[in-house]
């Protein structure tokens, strides 16, 4: 039997994502989902709007949510902990 690891991050921020506080975080997202999204073990995230509204599902502007599936608990280490996710950390 195989199987797949799903991983949910839910967040809140302390600042709106257009705060300038926020601008560290903001600007690596887009370069980050991207090397997520070609590293080994990845499956699949949802695409833009696909997840729905997260303001509307957890009824707060400031909630961060994503999911992701990938292959294995390593492979989801190895992209968390090394290279530029894990720098940003």
């Amino acid at each position: 039997m195989s199987h797949d690891l799903v991983h949910f991050n839910f967040a809140i921020a302390r600042q709106p994502l257009d705060h300038p506080s926020m601008a560290g975080f903001t600007s690596q997202l887009a370069e980050v989902n991207r090397l997520a999204e070609t590293s080994p073990g990845f499956v699949w995230t949802p695409a833009d709007g696909e997840a729905g509204d997260a303001i509307a599902t957890f009824g707060n502007p400031l909630v961060l949510a994503n999911m992701s599936i990938w292959r294995s608990l390593e492979d989801l280490r190895r992209f968390v902990y090394e290279g530029l996710h894990g720098g940003a950390l």
